[in-house]
């Protein structure tokens, strides 16, 4: 790969990884950013709103703790939509949760962010599971509620662009126009 690309090339994953760090609320759409890429040669980029950006959409796994085999099919369905599931269970602080809070809370918070949209189960009530939803929806965020063929509680029905009985309901919902 020549210089000029490759420092392209960087510049580009540089801003990708920035992003993706959960500071993107320090981007403004249309900064322009520069950068000497090669002896003699500048790079203007603009910052375009990330979700202008191609790359695979992810898709913030909202829901109980201990909901493992939803995180799994879940995962599994997501992943052969084309979606990537970011599972905050990776940060596993069950059972140890106390001294945490702060830690757990602002990583969910950073997830949310970094998402394109939220799936969350309201199978069974959770209140980590709405506080996710609420502040996906705050963050302009769409949230689709998987409700297990409950019937979706008023909140639920405010905060989700779509609600629905399945899962696989539900990651089709996440294709919707309106939703992109």
């Amino acid at each position: 790969m020549s210089g000029d690309r490759a420092d392209c090339c960087q510049l580009v994953a540089a801003h990708l990884d920035f992003r993706d760090a959960g500071v993107r609320e320090r981007l403004e759409p249309g900064k322009v950013l520069r950068a000497r890429v090669a002896e003699g040669h500048e790079l203007l980029a603009a910052l375009h709103h990330p979700r202008t950006v191609r790359r695979v959409p992810r898709v913030y796994l909202a829901g109980p703790p201990f909901a493992d085999e939803y995180r799994r099919l879940a995962s599994a369905l997501l992943r052969e939509a084309g979606w990537e599931p970011v599972d905050p269970m990776r940060r596993d602080f069950r059972g140890r949760t106390e001294g945490h809070e702060q830690e757990i809370v602002e990583g969910d918070l950073a997830d949310i962010r970094s998402c394109d949209a939220v799936l969350a189960d309201f199978g069974e009530p959770d209140e980590g599971t709405a506080m996710e939803a609420w502040y996906a929806h705050e963050q302009g965020v769409p949230v689709v509620a998987l409700t297990g063929g409950r019937a979706p509680h008023p909140w639920t029905v405010f905060v989700a662009a779509a609600v629905c009985d399945s899962l696989e309901e539900s990651v089709s919902a996440l294709a919707r126009p309106e939703l992109a």
